[in-house]
């Protein structure tokens, strides 16, 4: 099931115009297949992309990611791809705008 919703109020604004979308997951290999997608997809096209998950999901995602031809090593490095443990409280409560760029000793490649 994928649901969608742009956010208007960064058009009206004048923003860019983003995109926001929630998907639920049957079993782990759907999540890795489906998140190594869309994030290959952004590293591809010079995007940045941040993987807030658990240790053992997000070992998962960076298998399926690196078996998409993108060298997760070198993203991780450029800071281009962040790892985050969704298990540690802090990750929670960084503001977005460290989050866009952080190059802060407590990620966790995993």
């Amino acid at each position: 099931m994928l649901g969608s919703l742009p956010m208007n109020t960064a058009a009206a604004a004048g923003q860019s115009r983003h995109h926001h979308a929630v998907q639920f997951y049957g079993t782990d290999e759907s999540l890795f297949t489906t998140v190594a997608g869309f994030l290959a997809e952004g590293l591809a096209a010079h995007q940045s992309a941040i993987i807030i998950a658990t240790p053992p999901h997000r070992r998962g995602i960076v298998e399926h990611l690196c078996g998409r031809s993108i060298d997760c090593k070198k993203a991780t490095h450029d800071g281009d791809l962040m790892l985050l443990d969704a298990e540690k409280r802090s990750t929670c409560s960084w503001p977005m705008a460290l989050l866009t760029r952080c190059s802060s000793p407590t990620m966790s490649g995993g």
